[in-house]
């Protein structure tokens, strides 16, 4: 009470209000108050919407923002963000860093570290995590085992949206050693580019526990700390696991490494052929400033794949050779070196279509008077959530559920007169 004696009117500025607004009605809002400079807290909260994903919030300036990482130093205000659940990216791989732990039933808790695929998927938080035997350990919600109940066996799964499982197998003794060796299961393991993998190993004796796990790769390849391997292009590698303990002797402590080695072979993918073509929107480019050509540039899980020019003198088409197992979506970005700077009129364009079916780029024309009659009988139109935000124009996304993520986009020059 003294505190509050002596701060009581010093209050109005120590507490700050949180308002968070995830709908359109009046009452579509949570309000949350706490001390000044404070973190507001340490899991976002989930407002479900039917057919919507809660992908995130924006703050008053219609930034993106992260409610774990603000602290509040004022009144606030967020809005939620959805975007349709069709265009949600879901986590579709889970690698763990030891798929057979060991832990000491006297351990408060215990994590087991693991990299997701893709590494900007947005449900993260909705992975569901369950323990075939909660007589040994519960998992909590987040991943991690806080009752270590008893001594055994327990395989911890991670359930993901779309059905797929992946699980450790977590093994609890009431009394641990120090690990003698190690040895991994494979002595190679193959990849395909632009594929994921791991390896699995062992610590001996049985109930050896170590400190912590460390990977290391020569070359080629790309390894996070929890041992996922990127192929990136054909070749070998040389992977080694290690582990390391700390122990205690006498009044220091000794560090113990035990390891063990495999190969990686990473091979080329096999590839298909893929046609891009184009049409024109334009009334037979009646203004005389149609593009001439058309550069597609590729994406492969965020890196630049390769690109397909398309000109008139080639009957605007062109193909490009890619993997055969690669996912292909568009994005559609408006040029400014199109837009109508001198008079005429601008170009819009949009891809459609698939690498099964070929894409299409679309170029459309609107004279300069088609532009100032819209002007002039309508507002200007918000483009909608999934649309491109330049012009509009809807963005579509082909093969969602196949393993590798790739991206289009469309670079055009124009004709001169």
């Amino acid at each position: 009470m003294t505190w509050y004696d002596n701060n009581l009117y010093s209050l109005p500025d120590l507490v700050k209000t949180v308002t968070l607004k995830y709908g359109d009605g009046e009452y579509d809002f949570d309000r949350f108050t706490g001390m000044k400079n404070t973190q507001f807290m340490t899991q976002t909260p989930d407002y479900p919407k039917e057919g919507s994903f809660l992908a995130g919030w924006y703050d008053e300036e219609g930034n993106e923002a992260d409610l774990t990482m603000e602290l509040i130093s004022e009144d606030r205000v967020f809005t939620a963000k959805y975007i349709p659940e069709s265009e949600v990216v879901r986590v579709k791989e889970i690698y763990f860093s030891d798929l057979h732990p060991i832990v000491d039933i006297d351990e408060d808790a215990f994590a087991n570290n693991y990299s997701i695929y893709p590494l900007n998927a947005q449900d993260q938080n909705m992975i569901k995590w369950t323990s075939s035997d909660e007589t040994v350990a519960a998992v909590s919600e987040d991943g991690n085992l806080f009752k270590l109940k008893s001594t055994g066996k327990t395989t911890i799964t991670a359930h993901l949206y779309d059905g797929e499982e992946f699980s450790y197998e977590l093994t609890v003794f009431d009394d641990t050693a120090v690990p003698e060796s190690l040895d991994v299961t494979e002595d190679s393991i193959e990849l395909t580019v632009g594929g994921r993998g791991m390896a699995d190993f062992r610590l001996f004796p049985e109930n050896a526990k170590s400190s912590t796990i460390n990977y290391n790769m020569e070359m080629i390849e790309d390894i996070d700390m929890n041992g996922m391997i990127t192929a990136r292009s054909p070749g070998k590698a040389k992977v080694t696991v290690c582990a390391v303990t700390y122990v205690k002797q006498n009044d220091s402590m000794e560090m113990k490494t035990v390891f063990d080695s495999f190969e990686v072979v990473v091979k080329a993918p096999p590839k298909k052929e893929v046609k891009v073509s184009a049409v024109r929107n334009d009334g037979d480019n009646k203004d005389s400033i149609r593009p001439s050509s058309a550069i597609i540039t590729f994406f492969v899980s965020g890196d630049f794949y390769g690109s397909a020019e398309i000109y008139e003198s080639t009957n605007w088409e062109a193909l490009l050779y890619v993997p055969v197992n690669a996912e292909i979506t568009t994005r559609v970005f408006k040029n400014d070196a199109i837009t109508g700077t001198d008079g005429e009129g601008s170009y819009s364009y949009e891809i459609t279509g698939s690498a099964d079916e070929g894409f299409v780029v679309t170029f459309t024309h609107t004279s300069k008077e088609d532009e100032s009659s819209e002007d002039d009988s309508s507002e200007p139109e918000t483009p909608s959530e999934g649309s491109n935000p330049d012009t509009g124009a809807p963005v579509s996304v082909f093969a969602a559920s196949l393993a590798l993520a790739a991206a289009a986009a469309s670079v055009i020059s124009r004709k001169r007169k």
